[in-house]
């Protein structure tokens, strides 16, 4: 746990942020394979490293999304209505709605 909390840090969260701790649990829940495989999907739909950081920073629970979901909810707003990629990281709301509700 103290390599994940110095990540984090390393990030730029501090410990006394709110989001801090969402980033810590997340960090802490998912293998570092499954980390990797759910960052590269953001990638394959254009965003950047920097980029893919920055969502998590913003909404770390993005990373309890499944693969399956991140890529509709990645095509939705690419493909459908059109956002550029570098928007997705400023609207961390895009994950945490209800599929059946966000019709994606």
């Amino acid at each position: 746990m103290l390599a994940a909390i110095e990540s984090i840090e390393k990030l730029g969260l501090k410990p006394s942020s709110p989001i801090f701790i969402r980033a810590l649990r997340a960090m802490v829940s998912l293998s570092g394979e499954t980390w990797k495989r759910k960052c590269d999907v953001l990638k394959s739909f254009g965003l950047s490293e920097e980029q893919t950081t920055l969502t998590f920073m913003r909404d770390p629970y993005w990373m309890f999304c499944s693969e399956e979901k991140i890529k509709r909810v990645m095509n939705f707003f690419i493909n459908t209505v059109q956002f550029k990629p570098a928007v997705l990281p400023n609207t961390s709301y895009v994950w945490t709605g209800d599929e059946d509700s966000s019709k994606v």
